[in-house]
């Protein structure tokens, strides 16, 4: 057995250190004589108070707490065991200066502290329990900062799991999320505190390419929208021409037949606009002006006016 151990054990027994301030459990209320005396030789007197138990703060979110702020701080190894050994009260105080006593100066860090803290004060089935937490760990839905922290917490009731940096680097990169860990795995990192850091700028990566392929998607949906827009209004529109074109045929096929003779003055009335306006009469007519030529009117007879033409006569008479 290590010696170490054996006289840590022998100094207190597994209970948790009393809060600074507390009250101690054999203190006792000062009484005077005459007061002592009245009680004995009255036994139905009212006997004083017991005293009150003395407040317990619970170890473990105390330590959390503290080693939380020194990673806030960013203290160093060195910083972090004389802080905490400050805090220490009474027993635990007692019993770290008894087991610092017995253990060569060079084994006494900051994960020595927390080891043997655990050992003194935590039950072995909380310490159980936290182990499985840290087996069981995976980042999900945490950031890489955050799953760190939850690793390094966790990682400290399960020292036989991270007994060497690189075990520490390997479980931390396999319980990362897919896309971070492909990312890391490739380089092979066997220091924590770089791993972490190409995590983190992973991690940053991901996000940065989530963000593009968001946009990108983004950008096509408005696109498609927009094309559907435009063959929508142009199914419209060509759906109305349709419709218009229906319209006409159906009044074209409905409205009565035009005479030959209508259809050639119309067709004569359409050819009228092109001809030149006649100099002599002031009308267009396509051929030789017969006011002009002094012919008939009628039938364009140069040898008779249209008071003598026959083919008038004629009509008349019909």
């Amino acid at each position: 057995m290590d010696p170490s151990r054996a006289v840590a054990d022998d100094v207190e027994s597994n209970v948790p250190a009393p809060a600074q301030g507390a009250v101690p459990a054999d203190s006792r209320p000062i009484t005077s004589s005459h007061e002592g005396e009245y009680i004995q030789t009255n036994p139905a007197a009212q006997q004083p108070p017991p005293p009150p138990n003395p407040p317990q703060i619970p170890v473990i979110p105390q330590l959390d707490k503290t080693i939380q702020v020194f990673d806030e701080l960013s203290c160093i190894p060195d910083e972090c065991i004389k802080c905490v050994v400050s805090l220490l009260r009474d027993t635990a105080y007692h019993w770290w200066n008894t087991l610092v006593s017995v253990v060569p100066k060079e084994r006494v860090t900051w994960e020595f502290f927390q080891t043997e803290f655990l050992k003194k004060y935590i039950s072995q089935r909380f310490i159980d329990q936290k182990r499985k937490e840290f087996l069981e760990l995976k980042q999900g839905r945490m950031t890489v900062t955050e799953y760190k922290r939850e690793f390094v917490r966790l990682s400290r009731y399960a020292r036989e799991y991270v007994s060497t940096e690189a075990i520490m680097c390997k479980r931390f990169n396999d319980s990362l999320n897919e896309d971070i860990k492909l990312l890391v795995r490739i380089l092979e990192i066997k220091d924590f505190v770089v791993l972490v850091e190409r995590a983190y700028k992973a991690e940053e990566l991901g996000k940065e390419k989530r963000k593009v392929d968001f946009e990108a998607r983004d950008s096509r949906k408005r696109s498609l929208s927009k094309s559907f827009q435009s063959a929508s209004k142009k199914f419209r529109d060509d759906f109305s021409r349709s419709k218009a074109i229906v319209g006409y045929s159906r009044r074209d096929r409905d409205r009565p037949p035009v005479s030959s003779k209508v259809t050639s003055i119309a067709s004569v009335g359409n050819v009228r606009p092109n001809q030149l306006e006649c100099k002599h009469c002031g009308k267009r007519h396509p051929e030789n002006c017969r006011l002009n030529d002094r012919a008939c009117f009628k039938c364009g007879s140069l040898d008779h006016s249209i008071c003598e033409c026959l083919e008038l006569a004629e009509q008349d008479s019909v």
